[in-house]
């Protein structure tokens, strides 16, 4: 397929917002997706979106879940649901969610479990799945949002909280990203007070 820097026809196309010519380009044999169904993400573009997803589950049902391996663009990790709930994108949050995606739930800061460790000479906290301290406060970025909050939790204003407190505790323990992750604890808290308030005008 055509490509010129890194930059497809499919990544034209997504950027265009031309679902038709991304469904001609996605009909091509043996075509390389790469990190267009991020950019489709980005783009908040969903039906664009469902037709990238539905090709890569056609290929191999495990590839729609995946995280992006090899991009310029994106961070490593990163997957359909991550960005969608970064962005905030409410919508593509529903329709992800619907067909199965989701994000897993780092373990607790003070885990003390064989799959937690940390690399003190790097400063790179590893979490199952080996998420170094980047890729775990881009987990914690889209974990925080309240469009995917609201329709990922049963309890909102508890996982709020919740929240609240294991990003106070990465504070403690990361200092290179701690001013980022204490202003990800106030928004929390501010989220889940926002709620309360809401509930209490709602019944007066």
């Amino acid at each position: 397929m055509f490509m010129l820097q890194g930059v497809s026809a499919l990544h034209i196309a997504i950027k265009n917002h031309d679902a038709k010519m991304v469904e001609f380009l996605l009909e091509t044999p043996n075509i390389l997706i790469g990190d267009c169904v991020l950019c489709a993400v980005e783009e908040n573009q969903i039906s664009i979106l469902s037709m990238i997803l539905d090709k890569l589950a056609a290929t191999d049902p495990k590839l729609e879940f995946m995280g992006c391996t090899d991009s310029v663009c994106f961070m490593m990790g990163t997957t359909p649901l991550i960005l969608a709930a970064k962005s905030g994108h409410y919508e593509m949050i529903g329709m992800l969610l619907e067909r199965g995606h989701t994000i897993e739930k780092p373990h607790h800061p003070q885990c003390s479990c064989t799959d937690c460790k940390c690399v003190h000479g790097e400063k790179t906290i590893l979490l199952k799945g080996e998420r170094t301290a980047k890729q775990l406060l881009n987990v914690y970025q889209a974990l925080i949002n309240p469009a995917y909050i609201c329709q990922s939790s049963v309890d909102p204003i508890l996982s709020a909280f919740v929240l609240n407190n294991e990003l106070k505790a990465c504070a403690a323990k990361d200092h290179v990203f701690r001013e980022m992750y204490l202003e990800l604890a106030r928004k929390a808290r501010t989220f889940a007070v926002e709620l309360i308030g809401e509930i209490f005008c709602t019944k007066v």
